[in-house]
C-alpha cells in the first residue's frame, strides 16, 4: 500500500464503525478497527489539516444517503440528548433547541472484541443551530474542499453496502494494494440504543446502522 495509515472521519450515523471495520479487516490485520477512527470533525476545522498532512497518512471520508442517516440519528436521539418523539418535529427542529442533557440514555456500542454500556448524553449536537438534515449537508460539504488531494477519498456508504466488490476495489485502487478479493464484517459493529434491535446486514434493503 501507499500509505502506513488511515484516518475515517464522517458525519453521525454515517456507517463509519462497519467501514473501519472494512478496511481494517481487509487492508491491516483485522485486530483493532478503532485505530482509523477520526470521528465527526468538520472539513474546514483544525482536524482536517492534521489528518491530511500527516506523512504517508490516507484519509477516507465517509458519508450516507441524508434520509437513511436523519432516520439512524432519531433512532439514537437519546444518545444525542434531542428530546423529541416526532419524527417530523424532529427532522425540522433546530437541535439546540431539543437537546436535553437530562435524557435517560440506554445505548451500546459494538466493536467485536466487545459490548461497552453508554449511560451518558452526548454534547455534540448540544449547540447546533442547524435542523439534523441540514447539519448532514453541511458537514458533508465542509469536506468536498478536499476532493482533489490525492491522499484523500470520498465514500458513499450505500455504495459499499449495495456494491461492496466493486467499492473495495477503488478503495484498494486508492490506497495503491493489488488486492482483488475482500472479507465483509457479518457482526453487527457501531453504536445502538438498547431498544432498537431491528437490523440486518448493511446490504439489504431494510439495513439499519
Amino acid at each position: 500500500m501507499k500509505y502506513k495509515t488511515i484516518k475515517i472521519p464522517g458525519h453521525p450515523r454515517s456507517g463509519s464503525h462497519w467501514i473501519n471495520r472494512i478496511i481494517d479487516l481487509n487492508f491491516f490485520d483485522g485486530s483493532d478497527y478503532l485505530r482509523h477512527y477520526g470521528g465527526h470533525p468538520w472539513g474546514n476545522g483544525r482536524r482536517a489539516p492534521i489528518y491530511l498532512n500527516a506523512p504517508k497518512q490516507a484519509v477516507i471520508y465517509t458519508h450516507r444517503n441524508i434520509e437513511d442517516t436523519v432516520n439512524s440519528i432519531y433512532r439514537m436521539r437519546h444518545r444525542f440528548g434531542l428530546d423529541q418523539d416526532d419524527y417530523e418535529k424532529f427532522s425540522t427542529t433546530p437541535m439546540k433547541r431539543m437537546y436535553n442533557p437530562r435524557l435517560k440514555v440506554d445505548a451500546v456500542r459494538d466493536t467485536i472484541k466487545k459490548t461497552d454500556k453508554i449511560t451518558q448524553v452526548d454534547r455534540l449536537l448540544a449547540q447546533r443551530t442547524e435542523t439534523v438534515p441540514e447539519y448532514i449537508k453541511k458537514h458533508i460539504h465542509s469536506w468536498r474542499e478536499h476532493i482533489n488531494k490525492s491522499n484523500f477519498m470520498f465514500l458513499y456508504y450505500d455504495d459499499l453496502a449495495n456494491n461492496f466488490e466493486e467499492t473495495m476495489l477503488r478503495v484498494a485502487h486508492f490506497l495503491g494494494s493489488n488486492k482483488t478479493q475482500f472479507q465483509d464484517e457479518q457482526k453487527r459493529v457501531g453504536w445502538r440504543e438498547r431498544e432498537d434491535d431491528a437490523w440486518e446486514k448493511p446490504g439489504n434493503k431494510t439495513s439499519k446502522e
